[in-house]
């Protein structure tokens, strides 16, 4: 069986810069890692020709905390409403690996930030285009194996390139100013007809930002999902994401402040509907634990469609 199509990339998020005395995961709490949004048929491959997929995402956090979970600021407000088109390209097969080669746009809607409140609060905000997301080339392929049943894996080695906007004296920034290579393994198994378990690894290492001197320590990302069909075309699933920041941030050399690392786990629910040439996902996340980072919400509509002009299944998301 072919298993066409793949959602597999992400967002440039946002950066944030707060109160000089208060310390926050990587540099203006900016990761190029999109957390949560590789929990949609995990394991899939773009394929074939080319398939459109776009992920739409809002999020929402009033705290922002310290290394102990603690509120770091009494009155923090972040929103965010981001687009991102992305296009896949599936190219060639060597024996079962198939290969694909894909770019997304990330395109900020709103970013809005405020830290205090009423005529003394700090406020900014932004949009336009975030940093562009490149992958050379992405190897996919299946098999089955005992007790987890047909799988589906996918390699993917993408980057982040430095090309949305950036302001060092702003609040808030669309782009990083900072190249990152973030490779990450996706799988999918289906242990019965109904069941389908997800999973996706990202790994993040980040190169320095030449304007501050200031190099992000480097990330990991647990994406996941499990759940079960109702319908045919239709599964239910619990998802979710563990985000910690392995290696300290550094300044001008020295390790800044205590090392100032992240850590987030967040858990909601899932629904996704395959249609003949394409599906969508709706998910929402909510961040249970947090630290040195926003507390917030996520809520996802992902969606893809197979251009090609030949008949085949469609591409999950």
């Amino acid at each position: 069986m072919r298993y066409p199509g793949s959602v597999a990339t992400l967002i440039a998020i946002m950066s944030v810069a707060i109160a000089p005395k208060a310390a926050f995961a990587s540099e203006r709490n900016s990761s190029n890692i999109p957390v949560g949004l590789g929990t949609v048929v995990s394991g899939i491959s773009p394929g074939p020709d080319f398939t459109y997929l776009q992920y739409n995402t809002i999020y929402s956090a009033d705290r922002i905390n310290d290394s102990d979970g603690n509120k770091a600021l009494p009155d923090f407000k972040l929103d965010a409403a981001v687009v991102t088109p992305r296009l896949d390209f599936a190219w060639a097969h060597i024996g079962k690996v198939q290969l694909s080669t894909w770019a997304a746009q990330p395109i900020l809607l709103k970013l809005n930030a405020r830290v205090g409140k009423g005529a003394g609060a700090i406020r900014d905000s932004h949009s336009g285009f975030g940093d562009t997301i490149i992958s050379p080339i992405t190897l996919g392929l299946q098999g089955n194996v005992p007790v987890l049943g047909h799988y589906l894996l996918t390699i993917d080695p993408l980057f982040n390139v430095p090309t949305g906007a950036y302001d060092n004296r702003r609040l808030v920034n669309p782009g990083s100013n900072r190249w990152t290579f973030q490779p990450f393994v996706g799988v999918t198994f289906f242990p019965t007809q109904k069941l389908s378990l997800n999973m996706q690894m990202n790994y993040a290492y980040n190169w320095k930002n030449k304007e501050t001197n200031y190099k992000t320590g480097n990330e990991i990302d647990l994406d996941f999902a499990s759940g079960v069909k109702i319908k045919s075309n239709v599964t239910f699933e619990l998802n979710g994401y563990y985000y910690k920041q392995l290696s300290n941030d550094r300044q001008n050399g020295s390790r800044y402040l205590d090392g100032n690392k992240g850590e987030a786990f967040a858990l909601g629910p899932q629904v996704f509907v395959q249609t003949k040439r394409g599906g969508f996902a709706l998910k929402y996340q909510k961040e249970i634990v947090a630290l040195n980072r926003p507390q917030g919400s996520r809520f996802w509509i992902q969606w893809a469609v197979n251009l090609s002009p030949v008949k085949s299944e469609a591409p999950p998301l």
